[in-house]
Protein backbone atom coordinates (compact mmCIF):
# COMPACT_ATOMS: atom_id res chain seq x y z
CA UNK A 1 0.00 0.00 0.00
CA UNK A 2 2.75 2.35 0.72
CA UNK A 3 4.39 1.65 -2.46
CA UNK A 4 0.68 2.57 -4.23
CA UNK A 5 0.82 6.10 -2.45
CA UNK A 6 3.87 6.70 -3.31
CA UNK A 7 3.77 6.17 -7.60
CA UNK A 8 0.20 8.28 -7.10
CA UNK A 9 2.03 10.94 -5.48
CA UNK A 10 4.86 10.90 -8.30
CA UNK A 11 2.42 10.76 -10.45
CA UNK A 12 0.40 14.18 -9.55
CA UNK A 13 3.36 15.88 -8.40
CA UNK A 14 3.74 17.23 -11.92
CA UNK A 15 0.16 18.63 -11.65
CA UNK A 16 0.35 20.09 -8.25
CA UNK A 17 3.67 21.92 -9.35
CA UNK A 18 1.33 24.61 -11.01
CA UNK A 19 -0.86 24.99 -8.10
CA UNK A 20 -1.75 28.81 -9.00
CA UNK A 21 -3.63 27.22 -12.32
CA UNK A 22 -6.25 25.33 -10.07
CA UNK A 23 -9.34 25.84 -9.26
CA UNK A 24 -10.41 24.64 -5.35
CA UNK A 25 -13.21 24.03 -3.55
CA UNK A 26 -13.84 22.75 0.07
CA UNK A 27 -17.11 21.20 1.73
CA UNK A 28 -17.64 20.88 5.06
CA UNK A 29 -21.03 18.89 5.95
CA UNK A 30 -23.10 16.80 8.21
CA UNK A 31 -23.85 13.19 7.63
CA UNK A 32 -26.80 11.41 10.06
CA UNK A 33 -26.51 8.23 8.90
CA UNK A 34 -27.60 4.75 10.77
CA UNK A 35 -25.01 2.74 11.62
CA UNK A 36 -25.14 -0.93 11.28
CA UNK A 37 -22.61 -3.51 12.54
CA UNK A 38 -23.63 -7.63 11.53
CA UNK A 39 -21.30 -10.53 12.22
CA UNK A 40 -22.30 -13.97 11.53
CA UNK A 41 -20.76 -15.26 14.66
CA UNK A 42 -18.78 -13.55 17.72
CA UNK A 43 -15.79 -15.69 19.62
CA UNK A 44 -16.68 -16.02 23.24
CA UNK A 45 -14.70 -17.81 25.50
CA UNK A 46 -12.98 -20.74 23.67
CA UNK A 47 -15.73 -20.71 21.23
CA UNK A 48 -17.87 -19.34 18.79
CA UNK A 49 -21.43 -18.33 19.33
CA UNK A 50 -24.09 -17.29 17.04
CA UNK A 51 -23.14 -13.61 15.35
CA UNK A 52 -24.98 -10.42 16.55
CA UNK A 53 -25.95 -6.76 14.91
CA UNK A 54 -25.41 -3.83 16.30
CA UNK A 55 -27.76 -0.85 15.08
CA UNK A 56 -27.39 3.14 16.03
CA UNK A 57 -29.26 5.94 14.93
CA UNK A 58 -28.87 9.13 14.38
CA UNK A 59 -31.58 10.10 17.50
CA UNK A 60 -29.87 7.62 19.59
CA UNK A 61 -26.07 8.54 19.08
CA UNK A 62 -26.57 12.61 18.56
CA UNK A 63 -26.67 12.97 22.33
CA UNK A 64 -23.86 10.64 23.03
CA UNK A 65 -21.58 11.85 19.88
CA UNK A 66 -18.37 13.24 22.01
CA UNK A 67 -17.25 14.72 18.53
CA UNK A 68 -17.25 15.04 15.08
CA UNK A 69 -15.36 16.12 11.46
CA UNK A 70 -17.23 15.51 8.11
CA UNK A 71 -15.23 17.26 5.46
CA UNK A 72 -14.41 17.33 1.93
CA UNK A 73 -13.19 19.02 -1.12
CA UNK A 74 -11.29 18.85 -4.79
CA UNK A 75 -8.68 20.64 -6.72
CA UNK A 76 -9.30 21.04 -10.69
CA UNK A 77 -7.17 21.91 -13.81
CA UNK A 78 -8.61 21.36 -16.96
CA UNK A 79 -9.86 17.69 -17.07
CA UNK A 80 -7.21 16.86 -14.17
CA UNK A 81 -9.08 16.58 -10.63
CA UNK A 82 -8.15 15.64 -7.48
CA UNK A 83 -10.74 14.70 -4.60
CA UNK A 84 -10.44 13.61 -0.56
CA UNK A 85 -13.39 13.26 1.81
CA UNK A 86 -12.35 12.79 5.48
CA UNK A 87 -14.95 11.31 8.15
CA UNK A 88 -14.21 11.30 12.08
CA UNK A 89 -16.70 9.57 14.71
CA UNK A 90 -16.52 9.38 18.46
CA UNK A 91 -19.23 8.42 20.72
CA UNK A 92 -20.22 6.53 23.58
CA UNK A 93 -23.68 4.93 23.40
CA UNK A 94 -25.81 3.55 26.76
CA UNK A 95 -28.01 0.22 26.16
CA UNK A 96 -31.34 2.44 25.97
CA UNK A 97 -29.90 3.72 22.46
CA UNK A 98 -28.43 0.52 21.33
CA UNK A 99 -30.37 -2.30 18.92
CA UNK A 100 -28.39 -5.04 19.68
CA UNK A 101 -29.55 -8.73 19.07
CA UNK A 102 -29.03 -12.12 16.97
CA UNK A 103 -30.19 -12.34 13.66
CA UNK A 104 -33.60 -15.17 13.82
CA UNK A 105 -33.50 -14.25 17.77
CA UNK A 106 -34.51 -10.61 18.37
CA UNK A 107 -33.10 -8.28 20.75
CA UNK A 108 -30.97 -9.05 23.67
CA UNK A 109 -32.06 -8.38 26.24
CA UNK A 110 -29.76 -6.48 29.38
CA UNK A 111 -27.72 -3.87 30.37
CA UNK A 112 -24.84 -2.20 28.43
CA UNK A 113 -23.00 0.29 26.65
CA UNK A 114 -20.36 0.83 23.72
CA UNK A 115 -18.15 3.03 23.25
CA UNK A 116 -17.32 3.53 18.87
CA UNK A 117 -14.96 5.33 17.18
CA UNK A 118 -14.20 5.60 13.65
CA UNK A 119 -12.14 7.62 10.34
CA UNK A 120 -13.05 6.86 7.00
CA UNK A 121 -10.56 8.49 4.79
CA UNK A 122 -10.78 8.75 1.44
CA UNK A 123 -8.68 10.18 -1.81
CA UNK A 124 -8.96 9.79 -5.36
CA UNK A 125 -7.60 11.81 -9.02
CA UNK A 126 -8.37 10.84 -12.07
CA UNK A 127 -10.03 12.89 -15.27
CA UNK A 128 -13.17 14.76 -16.34
CA UNK A 129 -14.69 12.31 -19.34
CA UNK A 130 -17.75 14.62 -20.10
CA UNK A 131 -18.32 17.87 -19.55
CA UNK A 132 -20.60 20.60 -21.27
CA UNK A 133 -22.13 23.59 -20.29
CA UNK A 134 -24.72 21.76 -18.07
CA UNK A 135 -23.26 18.62 -17.25
CA UNK A 136 -20.05 17.15 -16.38
CA UNK A 137 -18.85 13.54 -15.44
CA UNK A 138 -15.48 12.15 -14.08
CA UNK A 139 -13.92 9.00 -14.15
CA UNK A 140 -11.50 8.42 -10.86
CA UNK A 141 -9.61 6.29 -9.29
CA UNK A 142 -8.68 6.10 -5.77
CA UNK A 143 -7.91 5.02 -2.25
CA UNK A 144 -10.13 4.33 0.82
CA UNK A 145 -8.87 3.65 4.38
CA UNK A 146 -11.36 2.51 6.75
CA UNK A 147 -10.64 2.63 10.68
CA UNK A 148 -13.08 2.10 13.80
CA UNK A 149 -12.87 0.90 17.31
CA UNK A 150 -15.46 -0.74 19.22
CA UNK A 151 -16.39 -1.73 23.11
CA UNK A 152 -19.22 -3.42 23.80
CA UNK A 153 -19.50 -4.76 27.42
CA UNK A 154 -22.26 -5.63 29.46
CA UNK A 155 -24.68 -7.94 32.15
CA UNK A 156 -27.79 -9.84 29.95
CA UNK A 157 -30.68 -10.74 31.74
CA UNK A 158 -30.07 -14.17 31.25
CA UNK A 159 -26.93 -14.14 33.37
CA UNK A 160 -24.32 -13.86 30.92
CA UNK A 161 -21.98 -11.08 31.12
CA UNK A 162 -20.97 -9.83 27.24
CA UNK A 163 -17.29 -8.43 26.09
CA UNK A 164 -16.61 -7.40 22.93
CA UNK A 165 -13.70 -5.29 21.39
CA UNK A 166 -12.85 -5.09 17.88
CA UNK A 167 -10.52 -2.91 15.93
CA UNK A 168 -10.58 -2.58 11.95
CA UNK A 169 -8.10 -1.13 10.23
CA UNK A 170 -8.77 -1.91 6.16
CA UNK A 171 -7.23 -0.15 2.89
CA UNK A 172 -8.89 -0.90 0.00
CA UNK A 173 -8.61 0.76 -3.85
CA UNK A 174 -11.66 1.74 -5.61
CA UNK A 175 -12.67 2.96 -8.91
CA UNK A 176 -15.13 5.70 -9.18
CA UNK A 177 -17.98 8.06 -11.20
CA UNK A 178 -18.50 11.22 -9.81
CA UNK A 179 -20.50 13.91 -11.59
CA UNK A 180 -23.11 17.17 -11.91
CA UNK A 181 -25.94 18.06 -13.97
CA UNK A 182 -27.31 21.62 -13.99
CA UNK A 183 -30.81 22.05 -15.08
CA UNK A 184 -33.60 24.82 -14.87
CA UNK A 185 -33.61 28.08 -16.85
CA UNK A 186 -31.39 29.99 -14.27
CA UNK A 187 -28.59 27.52 -13.94
CA UNK A 188 -28.63 27.73 -9.94
CA UNK A 189 -30.49 23.58 -8.93
CA UNK A 190 -28.15 20.64 -10.07
CA UNK A 191 -27.87 16.98 -9.83
CA UNK A 192 -24.88 15.53 -8.24
CA UNK A 193 -24.51 12.14 -7.86
CA UNK A 194 -21.48 9.96 -7.08
CA UNK A 195 -20.46 6.18 -6.95
CA UNK A 196 -17.83 3.95 -6.34
CA UNK A 197 -16.80 0.23 -5.79
CA UNK A 198 -13.33 -1.42 -4.52
CA UNK A 199 -11.93 -4.36 -2.73
CA UNK A 200 -8.56 -4.82 -1.36
CA UNK A 201 -7.72 -5.60 2.71
CA UNK A 202 -12.12 -5.56 2.65
CA UNK A 203 -13.89 -8.23 0.33
CA UNK A 204 -15.91 -5.51 -0.94
CA UNK A 205 -16.84 -1.67 -0.19
CA UNK A 206 -19.06 0.31 -2.02
CA UNK A 207 -20.47 3.61 -2.04
CA UNK A 208 -23.29 5.77 -3.55
CA UNK A 209 -24.77 9.31 -3.26
CA UNK A 210 -27.61 11.10 -5.13
CA UNK A 211 -28.96 14.97 -3.75
CA UNK A 212 -29.44 18.78 -5.13
CA UNK A 213 -27.41 21.55 -4.71
CA UNK A 214 -28.31 25.05 -5.30
CA UNK A 215 -25.84 27.10 -6.19
CA UNK A 216 -24.66 30.89 -5.45
CA UNK A 217 -21.56 33.13 -6.19
CA UNK A 218 -19.81 31.98 -3.44
CA UNK A 219 -20.78 28.26 -3.86
CA UNK A 220 -23.67 25.51 -3.05
CA UNK A 221 -25.64 24.60 -0.39
CA UNK A 222 -26.36 20.76 -1.02
CA UNK A 223 -28.25 18.23 0.63
CA UNK A 224 -28.07 14.56 -0.28
CA UNK A 225 -28.72 10.96 0.50
CA UNK A 226 -25.29 8.65 0.89
CA UNK A 227 -24.82 5.17 1.19
CA UNK A 228 -21.24 3.24 2.35
CA UNK A 229 -21.42 -0.71 2.47
CA UNK A 230 -18.79 -2.78 3.65
CA UNK A 231 -18.17 -6.35 3.65
CA UNK A 232 -14.76 -7.15 5.84
CA UNK A 233 -14.50 -10.91 5.92
CA UNK A 234 -13.09 -12.77 9.51
CA UNK A 235 -11.38 -11.27 12.03
CA UNK A 236 -9.88 -12.16 14.97
CA UNK A 237 -13.07 -12.01 17.21
CA UNK A 238 -16.09 -11.76 14.63
CA UNK A 239 -16.80 -13.28 11.54
CA UNK A 240 -18.42 -12.45 8.16
CA UNK A 241 -18.21 -8.79 9.30
CA UNK A 242 -20.48 -6.63 7.44
CA UNK A 243 -20.81 -2.21 8.41
CA UNK A 244 -23.33 -0.15 6.48
CA UNK A 245 -23.71 3.97 7.10
CA UNK A 246 -27.12 4.94 5.23
CA UNK A 247 -28.84 8.39 5.64
CA UNK A 248 -28.90 12.09 4.53
CA UNK A 249 -26.25 14.88 4.46
CA UNK A 250 -25.83 18.64 4.39
CA UNK A 251 -23.31 21.19 3.38
CA UNK A 252 -21.70 23.58 1.97
CA UNK A 253 -19.59 24.06 -0.95
CA UNK A 254 -16.92 27.15 -0.97
CA UNK A 255 -15.42 27.67 -4.18
CA UNK A 256 -12.11 29.63 -5.31
CA UNK A 257 -10.78 30.75 -8.58
CA UNK A 258 -13.18 30.20 -11.51
CA UNK A 259 -15.90 27.44 -11.22
CA UNK A 260 -17.46 25.10 -13.73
Amino acid sequence: MKKLIIAVAACLSPLLAEAGNWEYSVSPYVWLPNITLDSSSVREGSGMVDGSRLKIGPTDYLDALNFALMVSGDMRRDDWVIMADLIYLDFGIDDKDIDFGRPGVGPIAGTYGADLSGSIITLAAGKTLLRNDRHYVDGLAGWRRFGMTLDLAGDLTSGDTINITSDLDVNDGFVAVNGRYIFGNGGHWSLRYYADIGTGESDVTWQALLGLGYRFGWGDLFADYRHLDYEFGDTALLGDVASAFSGPSIGATFRFGSSK
